[in-house]
């Protein structure tokens, strides 16, 4: 099985002119999809109800992207054709790698991915997350024998570097549940197609590709944290018709919110200062960004709250007992 040509979603050219020389020195064929962004009044039309509301710009945009480049494999019969997104970064020595496990690839598989976080790269804590839904990687036989770098993956997180056939992209386009966007991709294959056995879906382990930008949905709710941590938040629900972003780092807070009013309540008032301090220190470092002051509000509204609702709940137990 060889590949017919390699699509690369955009969003660097530098990026895609690298990875274009990479191939062409094992002369394969690239095309540039330039990724694109949908306007605000197309969203609806590419998305669940839900999914409008609360899904970040970055999961509607990736989804929208994917889709129609499995809809162009259909339009031109197309088969094994390896998609990468730009951040991708092929392993050292790929070019003999993946002439060993290419010779291990199902021949009626829809997708291989090449390279993702979950149980390509045995992360951890995708396998403690494919515990919890009861899942685990399998393995794959080839005339009765274990196969040593192919896997029927549990969880697949990431869909940076994936091979698809002609019988796959038809699959994918004709599934009624990806005709709109409803989460992050992954989490969606993930959860519907990866149990069901219509569907021959196998990654390779170890991988053959990592991804070089791990943060992928990125706001800067947090700027002072960001110069502390050295890294940028990941968007977890953006309530667009609000314009309110919530992070992994705004979880953080309100997490520790709930432990010092569970177990600190005597020394809340200090905390409760500390918190207006950061929130202020914030909005002060941010300026004149509207929508970041308003998510920033936002939080601190919540972490009050959250305080507020545990001393009530805390004072009420006391008096019960």
């Amino acid at each position: 099985m060889e590949i017919s040509k390699v699509i690369i979603i955009t969003k660097n050219n530098k990026r895609y002119e690298n990875l274009k020389k990479y191939f062409q020195k094992m002369g394969i064929k690239t095309i540039k999809h330039k990724y694109k962004r949908l306007a605000r009044d197309k969203i609806d039309n590419h998305t669940t109800s839900m999914c409008s509301l609360i899904c970040t710009n970055a999961a509607i945009n990736n989804w929208y992207n994917h889709y129609n480049i499995w809809e162009n494999i259909l339009d031109n019969l197309d088969d094994n054709v390896l998609i990468l997104e730009d951040t991708c970064v092929p392993i050292d020595n790929f070019k003999n790698t993946f002439q060993e496990y290419k010779k291990q690839f199902p021949q009626n598989y829809d997708i291989i991915f090449l390279g993702c976080a979950g149980s390509c790269d045995n992360n951890y804590k995708y396998e403690f997350l494919g515990n919890i839904i009861n899942r685990s990687p399998k393995e794959v036989y080839l005339n009765g024998k274990e196969l040593n770098n192919i896997i029927k993956p549990s969880i697949v997180m990431g869909m940076y570097s994936y091979l698809i056939s002609l019988k796959g992209a038809k699959k994918l386009v004709d599934n009624p549940i990806f005709k709109k966007t409803k989460f992050d991709l992954d989490v969606v294959i993930s959860y519907y197609l990866l149990n069901n056995y219509n569907y021959d879906i196998y990654a390779c382990n170890p991988p053959l590709f990592y991804n070089s930008n791990t943060k992928i949905n990125k706001i800067e709710n947090h700027d002072i944290l960001n110069k502390i941590t050295g890294t940028d938040d990941d968007n977890i629900i953006n309530y667009r018709p609000l314009g309110i972003k919530l992070t992994t780092k705004s979880l953080a807070i309100f997490f520790i919110s709930i432990i010092a009013a569970l177990f600190f309540s005597t020394k809340i008032s200090y905390y409760i200062m500390a918190l207006l301090f950061f929130y202020l220190l914030e909005i002060t470092y941010t300026k004149t960004d509207s929508r970041k002051i308003k998510s920033i509000i936002f939080e601190l509204m919540v972490n009050i709250l959250i305080i507020v609702i545990i001393l009530r709940i805390k004072n009420y137990m006391n008096k019960k007992m």
